[in-house]
């Protein structure tokens, strides 16, 4: 078996997720966009300002729990800022349950659950992969160290392939620090030491060496290469992101001129999308053509997510962040306010947001078989025909 964590939890998950009890193997997994509407849609639904508590501020306190394996039952809130956290993480639980679905950091956290509360299934898979091995130890977190754990825990035949020098995903919950715990919880490990450096010039080499061994967590290792010291490192300190746009726009000018570099042969990296328009800004204005690689990536595209969200809701009809998606795409006259009365009412009356629909669509067509249902519709008779029309559509 080979795969990224989610991968491979993702395939455990369909096979033995029902023996956990709160979902079926028909999952579906909310993806980034589809977390932040969640998110915002539990904000808003709880009287909050989604300006003051941001659904990516209050969504990555929840990711974060999450990785450290802590359910909302575990969840302790010490500040009011916790105690909101605390709030939205129970419902967003709970809308995540009634949609039959995961997001990203529940694939780690449900395997981890299965693997720990029923020794079976935890037996079934340690004498199914005698052998585990993980590449870039650095960048895992402890959730997905828990995991690694579990699954060669029996055999310990578990071989790791990490730099704790080399570990850049902090921000997304990866601590380096599981490289230097690996060797207390297994102290008969062996330590294979790769030394030697493929792809950097000495000049290069030697200046990482000086700033990494300013960390003090770390095994210290002397790394070297074969290749040229190479061109000296230069350093440039500019006073804004125009100036900076500028140096780099000027510097491939410079180049190109003294045939030092085709033009075409230069690129500029960026840390996040962001910074892209001020340096295509300064291409613009020096005339110089430019192109962009990996813009919007293909499943971004709102096309594209659009359709999904249609195969999604055909494949469970309780997935309300696929309904939110599509339900007025195209326009069909329902409004925010429509679909936040739809909401509401389904609450209300006990169901699925696309179960109301299927009333409503009942009783619009006289159904005898419809029993009424226990609170009136809310809606006028442009809105229930639209929702009702919209709801024949994926029926048919």
């Amino acid at each position: 078996t080979v795969g990224t964590f989610h991968a491979i939890c993702a395939r455990i998950m369909r096979q033995d997720i029902e023996q956990l009890g709160s979902r079926n193997r028909n999952f579906v997994i909310f993806d980034s966009s589809d977390q932040q509407a969640v998110t915002r849609r539990i904000i808003i639904e709880q009287n909050l300002d989604p300006k003051r508590y941001s659904p990516n501020a209050v969504h990555g306190a929840i990711s974060r729990a999450k990785n450290e394996l802590i359910g909302p039952e575990e969840f302790r809130a010490d500040s009011y800022w916790g105690e909101i956290v605390l709030r939205v993480y129970r419902r967003y639980e709970e809308v995540l349950q009634a949609n039959n679905a995961l997001d990203f950091d529940d694939l780690i956290m449900k395997t981890w659950q299965l693997l720990t509360r029923l020794p079976k299934v935890r037996e079934k898979y340690q004498e199914r992969y005698l052998h585990v091995m993980v590449d870039e130890f650095q960048d895992t977190n402890q959730a997905q160290y828990e995991l690694v754990t579990l699954l060669g825990g029996k055999h310990r035949n578990i071989f790791i392939v990490g730099d704790e020098d080399q570990s850049v995903y902090s921000w997304r919950g990866a601590d380096y620090r599981n490289v230097m715990r690996f060797k207390e919880d297994f102290a008969d490990t062996q330590t294979i030491l790769l030394a030697q450096n493929y792809r950097s010039t000495k000049t290069i080499l030697e200046a990482a060496g000086h700033l990494i061994k300013k960390n003090r967590h770390r095994h210290p290792k002397k790394l070297f290469t074969k290749r040229p010291r190479g061109a000296q490192i230069i350093r440039v300190e500019t006073y804004s992101g125009g100036d900076e746009a500028a140096f780099v726009v000027d510097e491939i000018k410079h180049l190109a001129d003294n045939e030092a570099a085709n033009s075409s042969g230069a690129a500029v990296m960026y840390r996040t999308n962001a910074q892209s328009r001020i340096i295509e800004e300064a291409f613009i204005r020096a005339n110089m053509p430019y192109r962009l690689v990996r813009g919007t990536r293909f499943y971004e595209r709102k096309e594209i997510k659009d359709a999904l969200a249609y195969l999604r809701l055909i494949y469970n009809p309780n997935d309300s962040v696929a309904l939110t998606r599509i339900i007025n795409t195209p326009a069909r006259g329902i409004g925010a306010k429509t679909l936040g009365r739809l909401f509401e009412w389904a609450t209300a009356i006990g169901c699925t947001p696309w179960q109301a629909l299927v009333l409503l669509r009942n009783l619009r067509g006289g159904s005898a078989e419809t029993a009424p249902p226990p609170l009136p519709s809310p809606f006028a008779a442009r809105a229930q025909k639209s929702l009702a029309a919209f709801t024949e559509t994926m029926l048919t």
